[in-house]
């Protein structure tokens, strides 16, 4: 269960730094999926 723990805060900071890069650069169906993700997997 702390597998899946540590995957899942692993996938939600690989997704902010993905959100991140996205509203940078102005793609916003991007950035709103990465966010959704990010939310989820916190």
């Amino acid at each position: 269960m702390s597998v899946i723990g540590f995957l899942l805060i692993l996938g939600g900071f690989a997704s902010a730094a993905l959100w991140l890069v996205s509203m940078a650069s102005g793609n916003v169906a991007v950035a709103i999926l990465c966010g959704l993700l990010m939310v989820a997997a916190f």
